[in-house]
């Protein structure tokens, strides 16, 4: 064989070699001819590309399958050689209490959100986000496990929820995406009508800022109590707000001092709550003489404003619990929070003044400290029409039963922090969430709960009835 054959062969061989590198390479780090849709058709190539925006191919991690108007999938986008950072979403559609964004610690910081102003109701930021479906499709769309799905129940919702596992995403690509996403799943279950399918707006929170003691949250009037704070452990510090009265809002308190303690107060229109199923909830209570519904477990009330429900919540961080603070400073943080807050959605003036159910107060909630007006330690059983302010406090003789700031004493400083602790806990334990990268249901109830938990016990130790 001739020289020249020789080298028109190794030249052959070699173009065919570089031809098949950059065919892998390409395969490993383009999309071409890779999926064009992802999570049984929910999602095409360019929405998912926009959220997992680094280099690399997009390909599905898992998937529940198509045979179900659920959806559950990962998806994630990874390259080989290029050291861009990989990322992976999970999609799902989950079964959650109306008012979960503000309750639920798997949400974590309502105030670090971006609502969406327009369009759809749902939320987003780095690393997840929400949509809310319409409620046609209530009996239609649950969530899935592996052996079964599960529609929700009365007093629930469904929404579809991205968490991102790796990286984070462009809050208004993660918006645009679920938004189309929850369009296509609406449409797949025939109750897609009516859905919004344009890109939402969404409202990105506020940096950083120092508390005003006058106006907390910048909300004129809005003080905290003073035996809320503790000196040295937690004061007034930084704040962050999102969103914007009378739409949807939030407000994150981040306190100075070594707790590290954290409190969220939000509101939102009624209807951005879905207050129709909301109020099915066994918590949620009428008061007489009243227009307001109040859930004490998880410190929120429905008020009637300008012929509209409006819903106020609060939470504390662990970390604030952990300081126990005195009776009676939940309800007269919350008391103080409703009425600023309450003007801006134009609520009736002067305060809000509510009566308890006839049918008289739980122990655990008289321990938590919801008690009448005067009353030291909770309500008097004899009271049985006691008028109490919406959360009224006596902030002097809560002091008078405290040994220093944000402490009790012995067995009394155990018990109510152990109340405290179950009765604000409701809300988050009843929550849906994901569990690892399938989203998961938990009880409905505190029944439920406590019967799953294997708890009962407990819970008739510490008085809860």
């Amino acid at each position: 064989m001739s020289s020249r054959k020789r080298n028109a062969g190794v030249a052959v061989a070699g173009v065919a070699v570089m031809a098949a590198c950059a065919g892998l390479f390409s395969w490993w780090n383009t999309n071409l001819f890779g999926e064009t849709e992802f999570c049984d058709g929910v999602v095409n190539s360019a929405d998912m590309g926009s959220v997992l925006d680094t280099q690399g191919r997009l390909s599905t991690v898992w998937s529940t399958g198509s045979k179900v108007p659920e959806v559950a999938c990962g998806v994630k986008r990874e390259s080989k050689f290029l050291g861009a950072e990989p990322m992976e979403v999970t999609l799902t559609t989950a079964v959650h209490k109306p008012d979960f964004q503000f309750q639920t610690h798997v949400w974590k910081n309502p105030s670090a959100m971006s609502y969406f102003s327009k369009g759809s109701t749902g939320a987003v930021s780095d690393e997840r986000g929400w949509v809310l479906l319409p409620d046609s499709c209530r009996d239609k769309i649950g969530t899935v496990y592996p052996a079964r799905r599960q529609l929700p129940e009365t007093g629930e919702v469904t929404v579809v929820e991205a968490v991102m596992n790796q990286g984070t995403a462009d809050r208004a690509a993660l918006a645009k995406m679920l938004v189309r996403a929850a369009q296509r799943i609406a449409d797949g279950a025939g109750c897609g009508a009516g859905a919004s399918t344009g890109a939402p707006e969404i409202q990105n929170p506020s940096g950083l800022s120092t508390t005003d003691a006058a106006a907390v949250c910048r909300l004129p009037g809005f003080k905290l109590p003073q035996n809320a704070l503790v000196k040295g452990e937690a004061t007034a510090g930084k704040e962050r707000t999102t969103g914007s009265m009378p739409g949807t809002w939030s407000c994150g308190l981040e306190l100075s001092g070594s707790a590290g303690a954290k409190v969220w107060f939000s509101a939102a229109p009624g209807a951005h709550v879905v207050d129709e199923v909301l109020l099915r909830d066994d918590g949620f209570k009428e008061i007489p003489g009243s227009e307001a519904k109040v859930d004490w477990s998880r410190s929120a009330a429905v008020l009637t404003c300008d012929s509209k429900n409006v819903y106020f919540s609060m939470r504390w961080s662990d970390e604030y619990y952990d300081l126990d603070p005195a009776d009676g400073v939940a309800r007269a943080m919350l008391q103080s929070f409703v009425d600023a807050a309450g003007k801006q959605y134009r609520c009736p003036l002067g305060g809000i003044v509510l009566r308890f159910p006839p049918e008289g107060t739980p122990k655990w909630l008289r321990r938590r400290g919801f008690g009448a007006v005067g009353q030291a330690g909770g309500i008097d059983d004899d009271a049985s029409a006691g008028e109490v302010r919406l959360f009224a406090v006596s902030s002097a003789s809560a002091s008078q039963r405290r040994r220093s700031p944000g402490r009790q004493s012995s067995t009394s400083h155990r018990a109510a922090s152990v109340a405290k602790r179950t009765a604000l806990a409701r809300p988050f334990l009843r929550t849906a969430r994901l569990a690892g990268v399938i989203p998961a249901r938990s009880a409905s109830s505190p029944t439920d709960i406590f019967r799953r938990a294997g708890i009962t016990s407990m819970s008739t130790a510490i008085g809860i009835r």
